[in-house]
């Protein structure tokens, strides 16, 4: 075989978006990255809006995340969710995901029938001293069909210090 230094596979991934684990591979957003980031430690929250398909989840995946887990100056846990039909749910599982040895499922039990902020969880459970960010997938779902938002706004304040929300329209 002669080596020609050529790559032997693809590195991309098609239709499907970048994953973090492909960040080596996804280049020429920098600046993106670094519009989004500053824009995120700044105001708190960034809503990514564009078509699907744009590249949007690809940018959070593999320019955002790396980019904020390799941040030396604070620690970085991400967060990923999919609201769905029980957004609330949803969030308390992406922690439990994170923490599994942490958060049992007694605890999303727990928070889920009572009335404890996922902010108290998180300090009860002695998780504080991280800095949480959470990527909301297909969040304006949340503002077509789920009043259990507005219903549940206690249970989202104090979840975390940043986030970041994904969305085809």
């Amino acid at each position: 075989m002669i080596k020609t230094g050529v790559l032997q596979r693809n590195p991309f991934p098609g239709i499907r978006p970048f994953t973090s684990a492909e960040d080596k591979f996804f280049f020429g957003r920098e600046g993106a990255v670094m519009e989004v980031l500053d824009t995120l430690l700044a105001n708190r929250f960034v809503a990514l809006v564009g078509a699907s398909g744009s590249g949007k989840t690809s940018l959070i995946q593999s320019g955002i995340i790396p980019e904020l887990i390799t941040d030396e100056k604070q620690e970085w846990v991400p967060v990923s969710i999919r609201p769905g039909p029980k957004p609330v749910e949803s969030l308390i599982r992406g922690f439990q995901k994170v923490f599994p040895k942490k958060i049992t499922e007694s605890d999303v039990q727990s928070f889920l029938s009572g009335s404890q902020s996922l902010g108290d969880l998180i300090n009860k459970k002695r998780l504080g001293n991280q800095h949480y960010y959470q990527v909301l997938e297909q969040f304006e779902e949340q503002f077509r069909s789920c009043p259990s938002v507005i219903k549940n706004k206690k249970k989202w304040q104090n979840s975390g210090n940043h986030t970041v929300c994904g969305s085809p329209y």
